[in-house]
């Protein structure tokens, strides 16, 4: 499955723990279900922590999605832009 930022955390891009938690957890037991062992997550999550309040919502998050991982099936890739600007270097 692929999806955008804004279909997984909404247009505001603020993580909210709980509610990201259970779309994990839903889509973990669907896998599960259909005879998988476990889903893999990656993501570009720059545009999640680009303000102070995101960032907030993103380490509490990260909490929360240790927890899981460590005790269900997931492994979990997480992204960001390390040149600050939230663009794509342009190739060289």
């Amino acid at each position: 499955m692929v999806a955008s930022v804004t279909e997984i955390y909404g247009p505001d891009r603020t993580v909210a723990a709980t509610s990201q938690r259970d779309t994990f957890a839903a889509e973990l037991a669907e896998a599960l279900s259909e005879g998988y062992t476990g889903i893999r997550v990656a993501a570009d999550n720059s545009s999640l922590v680009d303000t102070p309040e995101r960032l907030q919502a993103w380490l509490e998050w990260e909490e929360v999605a240790d927890r899981f991982m460590a005790e269900n099936p997931v492994t979990g890739l997480c992204a960001f832009d390390g040149t600050g600007s939230g663009q794509r270097p342009s190739p060289r």
